[in-house]
């Protein structure tokens, strides 16, 4: 595994973190609507791939976002990865919405609109797409990853009552 920085990478406020994943160092820009393998640069991925996510071992990580109201989990055997993040971030949003969640999105004439328009846009771009609506579709055109912040206050507002806050929950940043 490579180390965490690198002699130029810009000092974080989240010095934990790894600054290729957090929002005020990172210049990474990739669609989560695709693979990170594919929608990032070769030379990129595969150099930060590897690196530890966190400066200290971590076995664990919680994402959530103000743009989506999932959580994604990420479990590793070892220590976390920027690739295990990257991976779980486009995972997490290429799964199915399920009908408990529809039943939400229809009570929101917008929300409705936005998942069918961005649904029809990705089915349109791979017609072997399946066309049940996905998760990446909720975030109609704002898919880019701009980084990850730390944000206790929200995390501890959307954590369901009674659950316990996972150390390692950051923010997820989308641009569009």
């Amino acid at each position: 595994m490579t180390s965490l920085a690198t002699n130029n990478s810009p000092q974080s406020k989240y010095r934990s973190l790894n600054p290729i994943l957090a929002e005020d160092t990172t210049s990474l820009r990739f669609d989560l609507k695709q693979k990170p393998s594919s929608s990032i640069v070769s030379s990129t991925y595969f150099a930060h791939h590897p690196s530890v996510a966190f400066s200290k071992p971590t076995h664990r990580m919680r994402l959530i976002s103000k743009s989506f109201p999932w959580a994604i989990d990420i479990n590793s055997g070892g220590q976390l990865t920027v690739g295990d993040v990257l991976e779980a971030m486009h995972a997490g949003l290429q799964e199915f919405i399920v009908e408990s969640e529809w039943g939400f999105i229809v009570r929101d004439r917008r929300c409705k609109e936005t998942v069918e328009h961005a649904m029809k846009a990705r089915v349109a771009a791979d017609p072997t797409a399946d066309k049940r609506p996905k998760r990446i579709d909720y975030l109609g055109d704002t898919t880019l990853f701009r980084g990850l912040e730390k944000d206790d206050d929200f995390a501890k507002a959307v954590v369901l009552p009674g659950a316990k806050i996972w150390t390692e929950t950051w923010i997820i940043k989308l641009t569009s």
